[in-house]
């Protein structure tokens, strides 16, 4: 699994924020059939915090959660991630089932620092929800 996440690593394209969009797009492509979360905030509860500016991935049917430095912090085949909104942080953060360990993942919200304006929370609950359907499409579990 860890391969597999350096391998994904390797391979992903980034657009840079700011390059003339109205607001960052929460999915990347990555070559050839990945999709790339960027600025994730993944902690183990809302304490713990493993990246600030993370990644999920999701390629060839592995879902992986990559740090700060993009090294793997988790790795599961799809069929073994169940998924779920998370109510207390307004679904716009997900939880995740990897291998028996919980982790909180925040799509978007790892450019954000302390205070967030409601469009922040609008955002982020929009990536939160392409976060679930990409799970779902791709053989992941949802509670």
């Amino acid at each position: 699994m860890v391969e597999t996440a350096d391998a994904v690593a390797q391979t992903l394209t980034f657009v840079p924020r700011g390059s003339g969009e109205e607001r960052p797009r929460p999915i990347l492509n990555a070559q050839p059939t990945g999709i790339v979360f960027d600025e994730v905030h993944i902690s183990r509860g809302r304490l713990r915090r493993l990246a600030q500016h993370g990644l999920v991935t999701i390629h060839n049917g592995v879902l992986s959660l990559l740090g700060d430095d993009r090294r793997p912090l988790a790795s599961a085949p799809m069929a073994e991630v169940t998924a779920w909104p998370l109510r207390a942080d307004l679904n716009t953060a997900v939880g995740l089932d990897i291998q028996g360990t919980t982790y909180r993942a925040a799509p978007g919200s790892g450019s954000v620092n302390g205070f967030a304006l409601p469009t922040d929370l609008a955002n982020g609950h929009d990536a939160a929800g392409q976060l679930l359907k990409a799970i779902e499409e791709n053989g992941g579990k949802r509670r």
